[in-house]
C-alpha cells in the first residue's frame, strides 16, 4: 500500500501511541489535518489558539505518551513557541508537525522580494527559531530517505524526552513517501559507561549514611521506570520525597513518602529532611531555582542521575541512563542497616502537612478563609471524599507552593510546570491528560464527563465558603 507523506506521519504517530493531535488549521498544514480526520483512530483537537495547542500537546506528553501539535506556518508556530519551550525545559516528548513554504515560495521571495503567506521575509524563520527550542529540527524537502529521517526525529523525541520539529513543504503532503518499514521498531539506547562509578558512589555514601533520603523525579514517569525506582526505595527502606514536577508519581499514602520538596516555602519538616541529609539520591529529577540551595550546599552528598547524565556533587560521571542505573542499584544488597527515622506524611491532611510552614515565617496577616491555605485545605478535604480518577492542575507558582502539600492518593493525576512557570498553561495541559486517559471515547463523551466534574466543583465551592 502506498502512503503519502501526511498519511505516513499519521501512521507513525498512531504506532507510537499518540492518538490526539492539537492545533489550529492553516493552509500550510491542511493536508496533514485532513489525513488525521480521515483516520478513525486519530483525533484532531482544534484549540482556540496556537499557544493553547502547544500547551495541550505538552500536557499530553507529560503522562508518558508522545504529544503532537500542528498549526499554521509562521503566525501559528511562533505564537505557540512558549509551549514548546516548556516541553524542552521540563523534558516532555513532543512532535511539532509543521507545513512550510514550497521551493517556489522561497525562490520568488528571494528573487522578487515578494513575501509568501506568513513569511517574515528573512528566510526560513520557523526552522531557525525551532532549532533553538527543540532537541532536533529538520525540514524535509527531498523525499528520498524522508521516512527514515522522520522516524529518527520521532525516536529522538521519545529517547531523549523532549520536543522535535518536522517541517514539510505544503506541496509535498500528498506526495508518496516511498519505501518504509511497516512498523517503527526501536529499543531505547541505554548508556552504561558511568554505571560502575555511580554504583560505587551509592555504596560508599549510603553504607555510612545516618540520614539518607531519595528524591524521585519526572523522568521516572517519562520512561515508565516508577516500579524500578520504588523497588530500590523499598528494598533499602529509605524515606523518599518527590519534586513538584513529579508529584503523584506514586500514591502519597505510601508509608515511606515524606512530602514534596519544591522550595523554601515547603513545610520545615520537608526542607530540613532533605537539606540536612548526609546522602541524597536523586533519580530522574530536574532541578530548578527552587532546588539551588540543596544542590549547592550538599556537595558530594548528592548523587543523581537524570536524562543520561550522572553526577556526584558537581562532579560529572561518564554517560549513564536512568534505567541502567536503576537496574544496577537494584542488584545491591541492603546497604543502610541503621534504624532511620521516617518523617512520613502519609495519612496527614493538608492542614497537618502545612502546620510546620508557619514556624519558618512570621504569621501571615492574610490567612483568612479565602487565603491559599483555606482554599487548598478545602480542596484536600474534597479529594479525600472523591473517588479516582481525578486530576489536579496548578497554573502559577503562587498556587504551586501550597498546592504541593495537597494529599493525593491517586497516581499520575497532578500537573504543574514549576520550572518553566508559564501562566495559563495548566488548563490546556489538563484537557490533554483527560483526552489521553479516555482515548477510546469521543470528545463529546469527555464533555459529558466534565458536567459531572462541574457538579462536584459546586460542592467544593460550598466547602470552601463554609470554612
Amino acid at each position: 500500500m502506498s502512503y503519502t507523506v501526511a498519511e505516513f506521519i499519521t501512521l507513525r504517530l498512531k504506532q507510537l501511541g499518540c492518538h490526539h493531535v492539537f492545533g489550529v488549521p492553516g493552509t500550510s498544514c491542511s493536508d496533514f489535518i485532513d489525513s488525521l480526520v480521515a483516520d478513525p483512530d486519530m483525533h484532531f483537537i482544534n484549540t482556540v489558539n496556537e499557544l493553547e495547542a502547544g500547551y495541550a500537546a505538552d500536557g499530553y506528553g507529560r503522562q508518558g505518551a508522545l504529544g503532537a501539535v500542528s498549526v499554521a506556518y509562521g503566525v501559528g508556530t511562533l505564537s505557540m513557541a512558549n509551549g514548546i519551550a516548556s516541553a524542552l525545559t521540563e523534558r516532555v516528548p513532543l512532535a511539532v508537525i509543521n507545513g512550510g513554504p514550497t521551493d517556489k515560495d522561497l525562490s520568488l521571495e528571494a528573487e522578487y522580494d515578494v513575501l509568501f503567506s506568513h513569511s517574515t521575509g528573512f528566510g526560513k524563520t520557523d526552522l531557525h527559531v525551532f532549532k533553538e527550542l527543540t532537541l532536533a529540527a529538520e525540514e524535509i524537502r527531498d523525499l528520498d530517505g524522508a521516512a527514515d529521517r522522520i522516524d529518527q526525529l520521532l525516536i529522538t523525541a521519545l529517547e531523549q524526552s523532549g520536543p522535535v520539529y518536522i517541517e514539510i513543504p505544503q506541496d509535498l503532503w500528498k506526495k508518496p513517501i516511498g519505501h518504509f518499514s511497516a512498523n517503527l521498531n526501536y529499543t531505547a539506547r541505554r548508556h552504561r559507561a558511568g554505571r560502575r562509578q555511580f554504583v560505587r558512589a551509592i555504596k560508599n555514601t549510603l553504607t555510612h549514611a545516618n540520614k539518607p533520603v531519595v528524591l524521585l523525579g519526572a523522568e521516572l514517569v517519562r520512561f515508565g521506570l516508577i516500579d524500578e525506582a520504588m523497588q530500590f526505595v523499598e528494598s533499602q527502606g529509605l524515606p523518599f520525597y518527590t519534586t513538584l514536577l513529579s508529584k503523584s508519581l506514586v500514591s502519597e499514602s505510601h508509608p515511606l513518602f515524606c512530602g514534596v520538596y519544591d522550595s523554601d516555602l515547603a513545610p520545615s519538616t520537608i526542607t530540613q529532611g532533605v537539606e540536612s541529609s548526609d546522602c541524597v539520591i536523586a533519580l530522574g529529577c530536574l532541578f530548578g531555582i527552587d532546588h539551588r540551595f540543596m544542590v549547592v550546599s550538599l556537595k558530594d552528598k548528592l548523587i543523581r542521575v537524570a536524562f543520561n547524565k550522572a553526577m556526584v556533587g558537581s562532579n560529572v560521571l561518564r554517560k549513564l541512563s536512568l534505567g541502567t542505573a536503576l537496574e544496577a542499584i537494584n542488584a545491591l544488597p541492603r546497604l543502610n542497616t541503621q534504624q532511620n527515622a521516617i518523617p512520613s506524611v502519609a495519612g496527614l491532611n493538608y492542614q497537618q502537612r502545612r502546620e510546620q510552614w508557619q514556624s519558618k515565617f512570621e504569621n501571615d496577616p492574610y490567612s483568612g478563609t479565602l487565603g491559599h491555605d483555606g482554599i487548598f485545605a478545602a480542596i484536600g478535604d474534597f479529594l479525600n471524599t472523591t473517588q479516582s480518577p481525578y486530576y489536579i492542575s496548578l497554573d502559577t507558582c503562587l498556587a504551586s507552593f501550597p498546592g504541593a502539600d495537597i494529599p493525593v492518593m491517586d497516581t499520575q493525576c497532578f500537573l504543574a510546570n514549576p520550572i518553566w512557570l508559564s501562566i495559563g498553561q495548566g488548563t490546556q495541559q489538563l484537557l490533554a491528560v483527560i483526552l489521553l486517559r479516555v482515548n477510546d471515547r469521543s470528545l463529546s463523551q469527555v464533555t459529558v464527563g466534565s458536567r459531572w466534574s462541574l457538579r462536584h466543583f459546586r460542592r467544593l465551592y460550598k466547602t470552601i465558603f463554609r470554612q
